[in-house]
């Protein structure tokens, strides 16, 4: 049985999310309640259960990154390029004595979302092709939000990636229209 052709960017944020989660398993960055794994979301943030008492818990969503297809291009005959973003987010949990004011003076999710943003693109650099059919194409942009917004820290990773064409040849709906 041979593999279906037609992959939609809904496709490519699944298969996504599943490379990010092998790339990141096991390994733990700055989140509320303390060092946690990352969680991972698609296409939007989950709604807000309005639960304020986790908001300095292990069970609060940061670290975090939301992997969504921010727009596409398509032609008839040429692949789909799918503008990729993932949006990271970490968070800093507040220094409660002088020790950890000392321990926390580098502002380790500072460095938790450089390094969650270097981890990607270098990931995707060496390993262009996720789910057998998405191409990344280079360059991969990262970028640090500017504002302040402390104690969480905001970064977005942006790649095209290409998918298979909807050509003539692979999709019986085209042919029909032509």
């Amino acid at each position: 049985m041979s593999k279906p052709t037609n992959y939609t960017p809904i496709d490519a944020v699944k298969v996504l999310r599943k490379e990010l989660e092998k790339l990141f398993e096991g390994k733990t960055f700055s989140g509320q309640g303390g060092n946690k794994q990352l969680k991972f979301f698609e296409f939007e943030f989950p709604d807000d259960n309005g639960n304020d008492e986790d908001v300095d818990t292990l069970a609060a969503a940061a670290p975090f990154v939301l992997v969504k297809a921010a727009g596409w291009s398509t032609d008839i005959e040429e692949p789909e390029i799918i503008d990729m973003s993932m949006v990271i987010c970490t968070y800093q949990t507040p220094a409660r004595s002088k020790e950890e004011i000392e321990k926390l003076k580098k502002e380790p999710a500072l460095l938790d979302l450089y390094n969650i943003m270097q981890d990607i693109s270098q990931h995707f650099k060496v390993y262009n092709v996720f789910g057998d059919y998405f191409n990344v194409l280079m360059p991969i942009t990262c970028v640090i939000q500017q504002d302040d917004t402390k104690p969480y820290y905001f970064s977005t990773v942006q790649m095209d990636v290409t998918g298979p064409s909807m050509s003539r040849e692979n999709n019986p709906e085209v042919e029909a229209l032509t």
